[in-house]
């Protein structure tokens, strides 16, 4: 979120090498990369968050060894 024009192109150069975008580049404006990287990170914290759940599920619904034995 730099001001300086050159560090923010050089972070949307990096930025695209390494996470190329699927939908086909419309406008090379700094607000819409912008909006672009929102919605990417928004993505990656969903993901994130869902994939925490279905651990914490995971680890929940499953008995200690000693609770097993004693069954």
């Amino acid at each position: 979120m730099s001001s300086n024009e050159e560090d923010f192109w050089a972070f949307h150069t990096e930025f695209t090498r390494r996470l190329p975008n699927e939908s086909l580049l419309r406008t090379t404006a700094k607000p819409w990369f912008i909006q672009q990287l929102r919605t990417i990170a928004h993505i990656i914290q969903a993901t994130a968050e869902q994939n925490a759940l279905a651990g914490d599920d995971a680890s929940n619904n499953s008995k200690p060894v000693a609770q097993v034995a004693a069954s």
